[in-house]
């Protein structure tokens, strides 16, 4: 990998998601913001990582997702994850 942005983003990604979905956002902070860019777009070129569309409704706005399961009971909520 030419850019070492891109390989230290690589790197990141793969020690803290390893094969999971992860969003944009979570990788603030990993390489300067200046550089940011090139480096994912490297990776994406690179088939180093693999984009997902967002999910949209019928509606045309995006499906909510939630970083928690919760378990809704009869006097509240428990978070299992």
């Amino acid at each position: 990998m030419k850019n070492v942005y891109a390989k230290r983003l690589l790197d990141h990604i793969q020690k803290n998601f390893r094969s999971l979905p992860f969003t944009e956002r979570w990788l603030q902070g990993c390489v300067p913001p200046n550089h940011y860019r090139a480096a994912f777009t490297e990776l994406l070129s690179s088939k180093s990582l693999m984009a997902y569309h967002v999910f949209v409704e019928a509606s045309g706005k995006p499906v909510a997702q939630a970083e928690h399961t919760v378990l809704i009971v009869e006097d509240g909520c428990l978070v299992l994850t």
